[in-house]
């Protein structure tokens, strides 16, 4: 079996990285703080109507797209689909999600589920956006 690239084992740390920061906000009680943030947007947007949070069914979207996220390594590693696209939009994710979370964790006097793990975030983003091929050629070649 050949080993896998920088790509592929960037975009597997990036589902690792995102698997532990989960872990992390689950621990942590993060909940509470999406709920207030579904408050929060409804008094912004008052014509923007966000359903209710429920706690079954967020851990339940998170754990669904983290499997999809690690099934998706795959395509990576054979270089199908538009899997360079894919991972721009991975790489922004976690990048903006770890800087978010660490700006609310700078910021706030008590601890931000989330924080903790912010920084592996942005550094699994910023490597999977610096291990993306730039061009198709470049994708073929490695293949």
């Amino acid at each position: 079996m050949r080993g896998f690239d920088r790509w592929t084992l960037a975009w597997l740390f990036g589902c690792i990285a995102f698997a532990v920061h989960i872990g992390e906000e689950v621990a942590y009680g993060s909940f509470g703080v999406y709920a207030d943030f579904n408050v929060f947007v409804s008094t912004l947007f008052p014509w923007l109507r966000l359903p209710p949070y429920n706690y079954e069914v967020w851990l339940t979207n998170l754990i669904g797209a983290e499997l999809l996220l690690f099934a998706l390594t795959w395509l990576v590693h054979v270089k199908r689909g538009p899997m360079r696209l894919a991972s721009y939009l991975f790489a922004t994710f976690l990048t903006l999600n770890g800087l978010g979370h660490l700006y609310a964790g700078l910021t706030m006097s008590t601890y931000f589920p989330g924080a903790m793990t912010a920084g592996l975030l942005m550094i699994a983003g910023l490597f999977l956006f610096v291990s993306i091929p730039q061009s198709n050629s470049e994708t073929l070649a490695t293949h």
